[in-house]
């Protein structure tokens, strides 16, 4: 089970409902129109669908209507195995389930079930966003499964990675080898401290604030200008050291811009 992205995006409707991202990206002509497909399994009127409801408003008016967010509520692709199946293979590119799924990682993510834990957003955001949400965050594995290959963070802060590699998505400088136990990622950085995968594209982050990418490039979502598949890690365009978040191709800077 791709434990981290399901940690990835429980965030976002948490964490994003209220979130002001950045005006400056509504100025930016260089965004692409693209729908970005959200499912979940809970009802359209339950609070994650309103969290969902919410941070596409909010995406579709920092980028002038470029970037469409498109629910599908009430299990309408499936249950949480078949949402996942489809996040994994890129079919999909978010979504959100019950933090009670990760109890079986860390029995302190079960307090998320605890009815009326939170008085309202501000206080659930002053929670997680501080010290008490870096501890929950502290006891997520550091690791992931894509369509067909896998990535892990070691404790020492390298990245591993293995499975199928037909357009570079280990990130082992080739394109033609399949790897069948993990491998080292290419670039002997020992400070990585985020991974996600979409479909055949890998994307993390560094301690240092830098956002990296390889694998499938096809449509340009690597973020690197070019529509180029890479084999190898390369720093996302803008030179910006201040991305905390990353998950499915979409990032998050310290200054809440997308």
């Amino acid at each position: 089970m791709n434990v981290m992205k399901i940690k990835c995006f429980a965030i976002i409707a948490v964490l994003l409902s209220n979130l002001a991202i950045g005006s400056a990206i509504a100025q930016n002509s260089d965004i692409k129109e693209r729908t970005l497909r959200f499912a979940y399994v809970q009802p359209k009127s339950s609070h994650m669908g309103f969290g969902v409801e919410k941070f596409a408003e909010l995406v579709a008016k920092k980028s002038g209507n470029k970037i469409t967010v498109k629910g599908y509520a009430d299990g309408s692709l499936g249950g949480d195995l078949n949402v996942l199946t489809s996040l994994q293979g890129g079919t999909i590119d978010m979504t959100t389930m019950p933090p009670s799924l990760m109890v079986g990682q860390a029995k302190v993510y079960g307090a998320f079930s605890i009815h009326f834990l939170f008085g309202d957003f501000k206080e659930a955001d002053t929670v997680l966003d501080g010290p008490v949400g870096k501890k929950f965050l502290e006891k997520a594995p550091k690791g992931v499964v894509g369509s067909n290959h896998s990535i892990a963070i070691r404790t020492n802060g390298s990245m591993w990675s293995w499975g199928l590699n037909s357009t570079g998505e280990l990130g082992i400088n080739n394109v033609i080898t399949t790897r069948s136990s993990p491998v080292s990622v290419v670039g002997g950085f020992t400070d990585w401290c985020q991974v996600c995968v979409n479909g055949s594209s890998s994307f993390a982050l560094r301690t240092n604030g830098t956002l990296w990418a390889w694998g499938s490039n096809t449509t340009g979502q690597l973020g690197d200008n070019t529509t180029v598949s890479k084999s190898s890690p390369v720093s996302v365009v803008g030179g910006f050291t201040d991305w905390c978040q990353v998950s499915g191709g979409v990032a998050i800077r310290q200054t809440n811009f997308l």
